[in-house]
């Protein structure tokens, strides 16, 4: 098999994984590097490379992993079949797995919301999100589209915790739905978007649909309102001092 082949084939492999990475959040290095010794009792510290032993990332890393491949697995079954998934099942998925984070590397923090409230799942995003993986992410956000959970969206999106590869779906489907503040929130956001998805956001700005004319007005409304709310605060402070 040439390289090439051999590059294509794992491009293919990326664009349409079935199962998280076998290491799909980032290791606590310190527990890795503390295990690590010499393979030799007198090695060549002017090597390149020295052989080691002893790699074995933390037990909570490694539950961490496979908490997330279950939630994987069992969160791509579900949306094998959409039509009979809703949204209480999936935040009835979703929370336990965020808290299972949160638990495991907050250690006796709270999380400062209650469970009953409507946010509790955005604000766990917002804290933890980064936690979980890129791959899981990016099925919880394909998961928030289906079930139109727009604010989860926002949240994933603001915090930036999914892969690149998702807005080639996502920017156009939120554009389908008229979803003005998310578009904006993509541009704010989106670190690296394509030719494509940049111009059907430009196009949806510059000549929106009549029935999106009504989300564009809110948002410039929410900006207005930031704007006007910056102003008071600079104002107060500047009384202050």
């Amino acid at each position: 098999m040439s390289l090439l082949e051999v590059i294509a084939r794992a491009s293919a492999k990326s664009q349409t994984q079935v199962a998280p990475s076998d290491y799909p959040i980032v290791l606590d290095p310190e527990p890795i590097f503390d295990n690590l010794k010499p393979k030799f009792d007198d090695p060549n510290t002017s090597a390149a490379a020295i052989p080691s032993t002893g790699w074995k990332i933390s037990q909570t890393d490694s539950e961490l992993i496979d908490s997330g491949k279950k939630f994987f697995t069992k969160l791509q079954k579900k949306l094998k079949n959409p039509t009979s998934f809703t949204k209480v099942e999936f935040l009835g998925t979703l929370n336990p797995f965020l808290e299972n984070i949160w638990e495991k590397k907050r250690v006796g923090e709270s999380i400062g919301v209650d469970s009953s409230n409507d946010g509790y799942a955005r604000v766990l995003i917002e804290k933890v999100g980064n936690l979980m993986g890129k791959d899981v992410a990016g099925l919880v956000l394909e998961a928030c589209v289906v079930l139109e959970i727009w604010d989860l969206v926002g949240a994933l999106i603001a915090n930036g915790v999914f892969p690149n590869s998702c807005y080639q779906h996502l920017v156009p489907k939120i554009v389908e739905k008229r979803r003005s503040e998310l578009v904006c929130l993509c541009v704010k956001h989106a670190s690296d978007l394509r030719s494509s998805e940049l111009l059907l956001i430009l196009k949806y700005f510059l000549d929106p649909p009549k029935d999106g004319y009504a989300s564009l007005v809110d948002v410039r409304k929410e900006w207005k309102t930031l704007s006007t709310s910056r102003e008071y605060l600079r104002a107060f402070i500047h009384v202050k001092q």
